[in-house]
């Protein structure tokens, strides 16, 4: 059949009586020419079912109650700013050309299901800025790149409204040049499905900063419902795998078992700045690849309820392989321990006290306050061993405060270090009194006695002693000089002791003695400021 007769009986034209709703079906028809329908408003449908067309159909600016291309054979679908009023059903077609659907506004589902569109150097599909009031199903097999025709890429949905679900389950995307799916700014009412999506696409490694420098672009894009890429394997050469930056889905997002492999300088995955309502499930995602970037940048994404996350960075390069600086989130996270997500952030995240302490306010607000602990601790740790550009007083400061108070969030060990001071005082105490004269009771107001040859004066009291009436010193009993331990070590704490026992030097040696027992009372001071520090968080780091 021609394809100028067709035209002329879709408009009635050349005595051609219009046809009756729903209008035009054809069935296994092979249509010869250019099916020009150009700018037209038709009144009924065409049904194109089995055929074969041997030039593209060209229906730009037109308008028509419903167009119907199941099982045919296509050589191109040029459809830009259309209006479609019911649907738009393509299941199973094969296309060697491109399907431009561009600026085209459909009521109604628009179906590629099972479809083959290879078009060569050109995009497969361009459906920038299409409107599709119902269900966009692209699980269908497209290939495409290179330049012209629209950009770089195989499926362009830059700035598409999709009232329904945006479904492209199993699906498979090769391009050979630019971006597999480029849905920036995308706006879609249900689900954005890409489970199981096969995606392959090829940047230039020198334009590390082109909008198709990724397979999956998903910039800037709105999802009402979900974002699932379960099972998808997305494959980059010279770019990252997935670019979701500014992305908005107001549920959840399902990065579930998702295999991502790039070479972008800048690394694999990125979701910088994300917004999602519920949460981010990243359970058995392997990523692969990265330049000795970032791997996968999750930096400044709001979570509206927690993160699930136990990826498999096998084959990236780098210490710094996970952002997460400014990732929030309002629930505990699930998929690791609270001893596994702090290892996670010490050897597989870039260092920043942000992810600590919001992992910490979460473990905080839960009631486990143990675990929010040891959290913190381990952020000092971190901050610590890698150095961060800290000065030397800085270090040693934080390694006291790790030694003596946990940074402030084990107080317990100030309580040791004071209990410890007090038994090595006690101890310094008991022993001066039994081999030396340094610990003895201090003398009472009243003349000393004096030896027989001593001067008169002295017999007279002007000096006073530690000695007895018989001259001998007098040693303090055991409870004594254990109390004078407790008072030297403790501040503030008065056992009364002292007035009966004290440190007295008679001796040049027994001097040393008295000054080590300046070591406890400093000791003593230390430890009880830093506690009392510690318990009201005056020293905790910032």
């Amino acid at each position: 059949m021609r394809a100028d007769v067709l035209r002329d009986l879709l408009l009635g034209r050349n005595g051609m009586e219009p046809p009756p709703q729903p209008g035009v079906i054809l069935n296994g028809v092979r249509l010869a020419g250019i099916m020009d329908l150009r700018g037209v408003e038709l009144g009924v449908g065409l049904f194109l079912e089995d055929c074969t067309v041997l030039q593209p159909i060209k229906i730009s600016h037109a308008r028509i109650p419903r167009l119907v291309l199941t099982r045919s054979k296509l050589a191109g679908v040029e459809a830009n700013d259309a209006r479609i009023d019911n649907g738009l059903d393509a299941r199973e077609i094969i296309c060697t050309g491109p399907v431009e659907l561009h600026g085209t506004r459909i009521g109604g589902q628009t179906n590629f299901t099972g479809a083959r569109i290879n078009a060569g150097t050109r995009v497969a599909l361009l459906a920038d800025d299409l409107r599709s009031d119902g269900d966009l199903l692209l699980r269908a097999s497209f290939r495409g790149g290179g330049g012209g025709g629209g950009g770089a890429g195989a499926v362009r949905l830059v700035g598409a409204t999709v009232e329904g679900n945006l479904d492209l389950v199993g699906a498979e995307i090769t391009a050979d040049g630019g971006a597999a799916l480029l849905a920036e700014r995308a706006d879609v009412g249900g689900n954005l499905l890409l489970r199981g999506l096969r995606a392959r696409g090829r940047g230039d490694g020198g334009r590390p900063d082109a909008a198709e420098a990724a397979v999956v672009v998903l910039r800037g894009a709105t999802v009402r419902g979900q974002l699932s890429l379960e099972d998808a394997d997305l494959t980059g050469g010279g770019m990252c795998a997935l670019a979701a930056e500014g992305v908005r889905a107001e549920t959840d997002v399902f990065l579930t078992r998702m295999r991502a492999t790039g070479a972008h300088p800048d690394g694999v995955v990125w979701f910088t700045g994300a917004e999602i309502g519920g949460s981010l499930v990243c359970d058995g995602a392997t990523v692969t690849g990265g330049a000795g970037g970032r791997a996968v940048d999750l930096r400044m994404v709001t979570l509206g309820r927690t993160l699930s996350m136990r990826p498999d960075l096998a084959g990236t390069s780098g210490r710094d392989l996970v952002a997460l600086d400014g990732l929030t989130y309002r629930m505990v996270p699930h998929g690791m321990t609270c001893a596994e997500w702090v290892a996670f952030l010490r050897d597989r995240a870039c260092y920043a006290a942000q992810p600590y302490r919001q992992l910490a306010d979460v473990y905080t607000a839960a009631g486990w306050d143990d675990d929010a602990r040891k959290v913190l601790i381990a952020q000092q740790d971190d901050l610590l061993a890698g150095g961060r550009g800290l000065s030397g007083a800085e270090r040693l400061r934080l390694r006291v405060l790790r030694i003596v108070l946990g940074y402030g969030y084990q107080t317990w060990r100030a309580l040791v270090g004071l209990a410890l001071t007090v038994v090595a005082t006690v101890i310094l105490t008991v022993v001066a009194a039994q081999t030396t004269d340094a610990v003895q009771m201090p003398p009472r107001p009243g003349p000393a006695p004096a030896p027989a040859d001593a001067p008169a004066a002295v017999a007279a009291g002007e000096g006073a002693s530690g000695q007895g009436e018989d001259g001998q010193t007098r040693h303090c009993q055991f409870v004594d000089q254990v109390g004078l331990g407790i008072e030297l070590a403790i501040p503030l704490l008065n056992t009364t002791r002292r007035t009966r026992c004290n440190l007295i030097a008679t001796s040049d040696g027994e001097q040393w003695i008295v000054a080590a027992g300046w070591a406890p009372q400093f000791l003593g001071w230390a430890f009880a400021t830093l506690f009392v520090a510690g318990y009201t968080k005056l020293i905790r780091p910032a």
